[in-house]
């Protein structure tokens, strides 16, 4: 009776302490795994300028510096009605100090972009002769390339090659600093006449101001800076 006890005793030991091993087993050992992730972010930076100037004419012009006749005279051309601005022979934008196009565009962007010369509009009006010929003096300065307008016979030929030259673009990746960008600058210039027959056309046109019918022009352009998708 008593060994039976004894027994029963030990094999209630037994059971607890299984128990307790399986406790213990479920508390303090297992498969585990872990990972930590983080990110953050700011708005990358644009910050580019574009500076586009169109001041290609001027009220007045002093006289040409490549001009060999003597004059005390300072101003050689001015309009006679404020805020006209003129072009006649021997006159150009590179005389009159900061009188030209220019485009230009600064910034370091943290994006690529395009930069973009667009919508030129060209127009001129009355360039004739007396005989309705088209006749444009005027030489265009393009970057580094020239247009001269004497080469056309047609005015819509010539405005389209004008158009051509200034609209431009260009793809600039990411941290590019845009200031080391080609700028742009369009100049323009009316040789001072050395022919009898320019000579006579050049007056007609003169002439034609007087009477109220100027040949005109004009040019127009847009810059944008616009990011690449």
């Amino acid at each position: 009776m008593k060994k039976n006890k004894m027994m029963r005793l030990a094999s209630l030991l037994l059971v607890a302490v299984l128990v307790t091993t399986c406790a213990i087993s479920g508390t303090f050992a297992k498969y585990t795994t872990s990972g930590s992730a983080s990110d953050n972010a700011q708005v990358a930076a644009f910050g580019v300028t574009v500076t586009s100037e169109a001041t290609l004419f001027a009220e007045s012009y002093a006289p040409s510096t490549g001009s060999t006749a003597e004059t005390s005279i300072t101003t050689v051309v001015a309009a006679s009605t404020a805020g006209t601005n003129l072009v006649a022979p021997g006159t150009s934008s590179s005389e009159v100090d900061g009188y030209a196009a220019s485009i230009a565009v600064s910034g370091t962007p943290e994006v690529a972009v395009e930069v973009a010369v667009t919508n030129v509009e060209v127009t001129l009006e009355n360039w004739v002769d007396e005989n309705g010929d088209m006749y444009c003096p005027l030489i265009f300065t393009i970057g580094d390339t020239k247009i001269d307008g004497a080469d056309y016979t047609d005015v819509a030929v010539l405005t389209a090659a004008i158009a051509a030259e200034i609209e431009t673009s260009a793809q600039y990746a990411p941290n590019t600093d845009l200031s080391t960008a080609d700028d742009l600058t369009i100049n323009w210039e009316w040789p001072y006449s050395t022919s009898a027959d320019n000579d006579v056309k050049d007056t007609y046109l003169g002439d034609q101001a007087a009477n109220g019918n100027a040949a005109t022009i004009a040019i127009s352009f847009d810059t944008t800076v616009t990011q690449i998708d």
